[in-house]
C-alpha cells in the first residue's frame, strides 16, 4: 500500500476538481481518475473542435485549466463512451452507465496502483471499493447527492419522479449500488444538513457522515447601485426537470400571466419541453459563467422550486452577486437563506411562492433590503473553507489510525 498516495475518481466533471486541489494542499500525491478529460491541444480535440461544433461545446466542459493536466488519467476510449452514451435520452440512466464503466476502469488501476486513501463518487464506486479494501486501504464516498431510501420515498409521492429517475428499474438498481457503496465506505462526504439527516433517518452513524458545504466565488462585483425592476424579474438556473420543479414555475407563470412578472429560464435541456412555454417565460439556453453573472444581476429573484437538490449550488451563486433566493425545504442550500435573503417553503406549494412574488411585486422597498443583504447569507461560504474542511477530515482519518 502506498501511504504518500491518494486518488479520486469521479466519471464526470462535477466539484471534483476543487477536490483535488484541496487535497493537493497536502503533502501527499494526488491522481485524478475520469471518464474523458478535454485536452486543448489533443489531435481529436482538434478535429472535433473544427468538425464537430456542439459536441466540442460538450466535451469542453470535462476540463479545468487549473487542474495539472499530469496528475489527471482518463478512459483511453472516454469520448467515445460519451458519444455512444449520448443516445440514450434519461440522464439518470445514462449517468448510470457511465458510472458502472468507470468504475470497472478505476477498480483495475486500484489494484496495482493500492493508495492509502481513495476519493469515490457515489454509484461510481462499488467495484473500485472493494479492491481498496481488499488491500486494507481506506474509502471515502463522495456523495453528492442524498441517501438513496429518501430518493424512493419522494418517487413514490411525486408520479413525476418516476420519469426523473429512469424508471422503476434503474431506481431500484441505483439505489441498491448505492447501499452496498454505503455500507463499505469508512467516511460519507454529504453537502447539507438536509443531506445528512437523509442518512441519519437510516441509521446511518454521525460518525461516518462528514458534512463539507462546497463554496463559491468570492471576487465578485455587485454594482453599486441596486434597483427593483418592472416588470419583476424571476430567474431560473438549472437543468430544465422537474425535479428541479420546473412544472410548478411554468404553472406559477401560467397564473401570473396578467401580472408584470417576467420569468427567466437558463440552463440545459431536460425532459421538459421548451416548446409552448406561457409567453411571460423566456428561455436563454444554456449560458457561460460571465453572462450568467450578469444576468444575476439584472434579475430580481432566483426560483429554484425544487424537489430534491443535496446541495444547489445555483443558491449561494445567486446569494453571492446579491439576488434573493425562493427555494424549498428539499434544497440543502436552504440551510443559508434567512428573513433577509430569502424565502424557503415545502415542495410543491405553488400558493405560497405566488404569494411571496405578490409581495415582492408590491412592495419594492422589501425587494431592495432583501437584495442589499443577500450576500451576507454566504460570507462563510467559501472554497477555502471546503480546502480546510477536506483536509481536517484526512488529518482526522490519519490521528485516528484509520490509515
Amino acid at each position: 500500500m502506498d501511504k504518500k498516495l491518494i486518488i479520486v475518481s469521479n466519471p464526470v466533471k462535477q466539484h471534483t476538481p476543487y477536490l483535488v486541489k484541496a487535497i493537493l494542499l497536502s503533502s501527499f500525491e494526488v491522481q485524478y481518475y475520469t471518464t474523458y478529460w478535454y485536452k486543448p491541444k489533443g489531435i481529436v480535440e482538434s478535429i472535433v473542435r473544427i468538425t464537430f461544433t456542439k459536441l466540442n461545446q460538450f466535451i469542453t466542459k470535462r476540463y479545468d485549466p487549473s487542474v495539472n493536466q499530469n496528475i489527471v488519467h482518463s478512459n483511453p476510449i472516454g469520448i467515445l463512451i460519451l458519444l455512444f452514451l449520448r443516445v440514450i435520452n434519461n440522464i439518470e440512466r445514462r449517468s448510470y452507465y457511465e458510472d458502472i464503466i468507470h468504475d470497472y476502469y478505476v477498480s483495475k488501476h486500484l489494484k496495482r496502483k493500492r493508495p492509502f486513501l481513495f476519493f469515490g463518487a457515489e454509484k461510481a464506486s462499488l467495484h473500485s471499493f472493494r479492491a481498496v479494501k481488499n488491500y486494507g486501504g481506506i474509502c471515502v464516498l463522495d456523495c453528492a447527492q442524498v441517501h438513496p431510501s429518501f430518493i424512493d420515498s419522494i418517487t413514490m409521492k411525486y408520479d413525476f419522479m418516476l420519469n426523473v429517475v429512469g424508471g422503476r428499474d434503474s431506481l431500484f438498481y441505483i439505489g441498491e449500488r448505492k447501499r452496498k457503496e454505503i455500507a463499505i465506505a469508512n467516511k460519507i462526504i454529504v453537502l447539507s444538513d438536509f443531506a445528512a439527516s437523509t442518512f441519519y433517518s437510516e441509521n446511518i452513524s454521525t460518525n461516518q457522515v462528514y458534512k463539507v458545504r462546497l463554496g463559491i466565488t468570492k471576487s465578485i462585483e455587485v454594482p453599486k447601485q441596486i434597483t427593483a425592476t418592472q416588470p419583476l424579474k424571476v430567474l431560473f438556473v438549472g437543468i430544465l426537470t422537474a425535479r428541479k420543479g420546473l412544472l410548478d414555475l411554468i404553472e406559477i407563470a401560467n397564473k401570473s400571466i396578467d401580472y408584470p412578472i417576467q420569468f427567466l429560464l437558463a440552463g440545459s435541456k431536460a425532459e421538459i419541453s421548451i416548446d409552448n412555454m406561457p409567453k411571460n417565460v423566456a428561455y436563454l439556453g444554456h449560458l457561460p459563467q460571465e453572462l450568467l453573472s450578469d444576468l444575476y444581476f439584472k434579475s430580481d429573484v432566483l426560483l429554484l422550486p425544487t424537489y430534491l437538490d443535496s446541495w444547489g449550488m445555483v443558491v449561494a451563486d445567486a446569494l453571492a452577486h446579491g439576488l434573493p433566493v425562493i427555494t424549498t425545504i428539499n434544497c440543502g442550500a436552504s440551510e443559508l437563506i434567512n428573513s433577509e435573503s430569502g424565502f424557503v417553503v415545502q415542495p410543491g406549494d405553488i400558493r405560497e411562492i405566488m404569494s411571496i412574488l405578490s409581495s415582492l411585486l408590491h412592495n419594492p422597498k422589501q425587494l431592495l433590503s432583501l437584495k442589499n443583504k443577500s450576500r451576507e447569507a454566504v460570507i462563510d461560504t467559501s472554497w477555502e473553507c471546503y480546502s480546510s474542511s477536506i483536509n481536517e477530515l484526512i488529518n482526522h482519518l490519519i490521528k485516528t489510525d484509520l490509515v
